[in-house]
């Protein structure tokens, strides 16, 4: 072996040494020192280079196993995370299903305390029309027994035939205000139960959707076809309001909801005599929508 590459040899182990002993700074007393490197011969050299560069790589290793250990942590505390974002996730949507709940609660509540108050209004007026019918019969009586004992009767009489008139006309109020009130519990009971009769109707066209669902697909686009067909015009709407507005304006002062049945009953009096024309015009009248919604559900069945 030439006495240059010996040297080459001996300068890397210099090397080595300077450096392991540069990171460590308590030396162990197997390490040798610079001057025990430089004695050493060339096989020696050799082994001990060998040996550093095996303790290297452990070294190595063991980094490698920390950063290994490093990004399993790294990916355990992900999946904390992870799991963390989907429980409030959940909880968020169940918080919401909640919120859902107490709108439609309080939506239902809401309108039974509206129709509730409308009853109430009309109650209170026809107390307070009672409790004038009943003060004006009283007044009357009183000036009947003034009358008895006063000289100026005619006077009184003229009075009492006023007072009578008055009377008799709270009284026709009083009447009309109570069959309204007739009219309009039976109107609602009617739309209740129409609205039950369209409710059990749904509820049987959804359970025949489930079960022929390939074929209720196209049944019910031909049902949304119809039910655009059969949407009133709102010209014609506001004509018959228009309508309802000069009855009422002709037949004087009525209490609102005598104004509301009188505007339905023209609505459906102009709807009926418009079918009336297109049916002697020739033109075939457009079936019902709830009609098809029965047909649709017997064919589906």
């Amino acid at each position: 072996m030439s006495k240059s590459l010996e040297r080459k040899i001996i300068d890397i182990c210099v090397f080595l040494h300077t450096e392991l002993s540069s990171m460590q700074s308590n030396l162990d007393d197997s390490i040798l020192n610079l001057n025990e490197i430089l004695r050493l011969e060339v096989n020696q050299a050799l082994e001990l280079i060998t040996e550093s560069i095996k303790d290297l790589l452990k070294i190595k290793r063991n980094f490698m196993m920390i950063d290994e250990y490093k990004n399993y942590k790294a990916h355990e505390q992900y999946q904390k995370a992870l799991q963390k974002l989907e429980g409030e996730v959940r909880h968020h949507i169940k918080i919401e299903q909640q919120m859902k709940l107490h709108i439609d609660s309080t939506q239902a509540k809401l309108e039974e305390l509206e129709k509730n108050k409308e009853d109430l209004h009309i109650n209170n007026l026809v107390d307070a029309l009672k409790k004038e019918n009943f003060r004006l019969t009283e007044k009357v009586k009183n000036l009947e027994k003034q009358a008895d004992n006063n000289d100026d009767k005619i006077r009184y009489i003229k009075e009492l035939n006023m007072l009578k008139g008055i009377a008799q006309k709270d009284s026709q109020k009083n009447a009309e205000l109570e069959k309204t009130n007739r009219k309009l519990e039976m109107e609602v009971s009617y739309l209740q139960r129409k609205l039950d009769i369209l409710n059990r109707e749904l509820t049987n066209e959804k359970t025949g959707y489930k079960e022929n669902k390939p074929d209720f697909h196209g049944k019910k686009i031909h049902y949304e076809e119809l039910q655009d067909e059969n949407r009133t015009p709102p010209q014609l709407t506001e004509r018959c309001r228009n309508m309802s507005k000069g009855d009422l304006k002709k037949s004087g002062s009525k209490s609102p909801i005598s104004g509301r049945v009188d505007l339905k009953r023209t609505e459906s009096q102009f709807l009926s005599s418009t079918r009336g024309v297109k049916k002697s015009s020739g033109i075939p009248d457009k079936p019902r929508k709830h009609s098809h919604v029965g047909a649709n559900y017997n064919k589906v069945s």
